[in-house]
């Protein structure tokens, strides 16, 4: 994904966006072939964008991620050799940061409604504060993944698969090839056969609103009726140069010449 840059490797790709949302809800309404196929392409158009700035190093989770390993190695470092300077002032016996504060923890650690950060005291009697974001709920959830999927492309493969990365997830292996699509999946506690089953029919069910769409662009033209002018039953229109009909292109356009 970021092989471009030095050490570069992966970046989380995040699917659920607008237009995903959007494709979920209207393939299970009553909403036509046409619009649900309609919105399927948006949101693959808008993924192959997402992933595209990802790869060009504008992902989130590779940064933020970076940023917490950065903050984790001057955890461990001023655990080794703390400094009076670096403590906190204390209230109650707690040590208070706001979000915006400097100095980091290796303690237990609580933020309130103020985006205070409360820090009890290590066994050392220091004790640091990470920022609020590494602290906040939403944080947990963005690096709990419960369907990660990957794709492989080395045309040498038959399968590929890893596990899943929550206990409670799903862990997704495919191969986009030439006449079809490869696709394992894992799991610890799931019904992952019922996935699968499930997963493969709705691709039977849009492979088989694209063709029907296909048929409908692509149905040949009636051919003329015979017409009777002057007396005499001619099967085509009037006209001073010969003339004749030849099917071609992609919609089954009609050229006469």
């Amino acid at each position: 994904m970021t092989k471009a840059f030095l050490h570069g490797r992966t970046e989380a790709i995040r699917t659920v966006q607008p237009t995903s949302v959007t494709f979920t809800k209207t393939f299970f309404s009553e909403s036509s072939i046409e619009q649900k196929i309609d919105t399927l392409r948006k949101a693959c158009a808008a993924h192959v964008k997402l992933t595209r700035e990802c790869s060009a190093g504008y992902g989130q989770d590779r940064h933020l991620y970076a940023l917490y390993c950065l903050l984790q190695r001057e955890i461990n470092e001023s655990s080794r050799s703390p400094s009076p300077s670096t403590q906190s002032p204390k209230i109650n016996g707690k040590t208070k940061i706001t979000a915006g504060g400097e100095g980091y923890t290796n303690g237990d650690t609580t933020a309130n409604a103020n985006n205070e950060v409360n820090v009890e005291p290590t066994a050392s009697g220091h004790a640091t504060a990470l920022p609020a974001i590494f602290t906040d709920h939403g944080w947990s959830i963005l690096n709990t993944s419960i369907i990660s999927t990957s794709n492989c492309g080395n045309p040498a493969l038959r399968l590929f698969g890893f596990g899943p990365v929550a206990a409670d997830g799903y862990g997704i292996g495919y191969i986009i090839k030439d006449d079809g699509i490869s696709i394992c999946a894992s799991s610890k506690h799931l019904q992952t056969r019922r996935f699968l089953d499930t997963m493969k029919q709705y691709l039977l069910d849009v492979q088989r609103m694209i063709i029907q769409l296909h048929r409908q662009a692509n149905e040949r033209p009636k051919p003329l009726e015979p017409q009777k002018q002057h007396g005499r039953t001619q099967s085509r229109p009037t006209n001073s140069i010969p003339e004749r009909a030849e099917t071609c292109g992609w919609y089954g356009e009609r050229r006469l010449w």
